[in-house]
């Protein structure tokens, strides 16, 4: 059921290797570490080095149901939410045009680059770099129903803070479907638009 070898590697499950310091096999079914801890606690795993051995980690709180990810001497780096959202540069999710449920946001306060996202391609031709947005009319995943005139595709918009909240939206730029849609066939439209003085939308 268990080994360890004179090396000190340990293996649970016969068969396994025994490269690694811990290694747990089945050769039948999938293999699993679990990590208990009591109700409304964390658990986590806990990653150091010679002279410390907290450098980083990975914890999951069961009061929130969140897990955190931290790095540098446990500075948090990324958070998934009790509601499956990725959050990155904070703890918890930020509504930004009257929307607080984004499956990802990525937020900062210091230097520029916390709240900046790079999209990079190296390649030796004329390919560059794509963002791709997608609507089915289907509300099963995988399903491709066909979209209808008028259906917005996509957009891109720029909300600021007002004093209150970041639901007032200065510009958008959206992709729309404009006809009717058949097989290889999307007739599209762009739409640019902007606020006015006064205005909130």
């Amino acid at each position: 059921r268990l080994r360890i070898n004179s090396s000190g590697h340990v293996t649970i499950g016969s068969g396994g290797s025994q490269i690694n310091n811990l290694t747990v096999y089945d050769s039948a079914a999938d293999s699993a570490i679990t990590i208990q801890s009591a109700d409304a606690s964390t658990a986590g795993l806990v990653f150091g080095d010679a002279t410390d051995f907290s450098r980083g980690r990975i914890v999951y709180d069961n009061d929130d149901e969140s897990m955190a990810f931290e790095t540098n001497n446990l500075s948090e780096a990324m958070r998934i939410d009790s509601s499956q959202r990725v959050l990155i540069g904070h703890t918890s999710a930020i509504a930004v045009a009257g929307e607080s449920n984004p499956a990802l946001q990525l937020i900062g306060s210091g230097s520029t680059s916390e709240s900046w996202m790079n999209v990079v391609r190296f390649s030796d031709n004329s390919g560059a770099s794509v963002l791709n947005f997608g609507k089915s009319r289907s509300n099963t995943i995988g399903t491709m129903t066909v979209v209808q005139d008028d259906d917005v595709l996509g957009i891109i918009s720029a909300a600021g803070a007002d004093g209150t909240d970041m639901a007032s939206v200065a510009g958008q730029i959206r992709f729309e479907v404009d006809g009717t849609p058949s097989s290889d066939e999307m007739p599209g439209r762009i739409k640019f638009s902007t606020t006015a003085a006064g205005a909130a939308s």
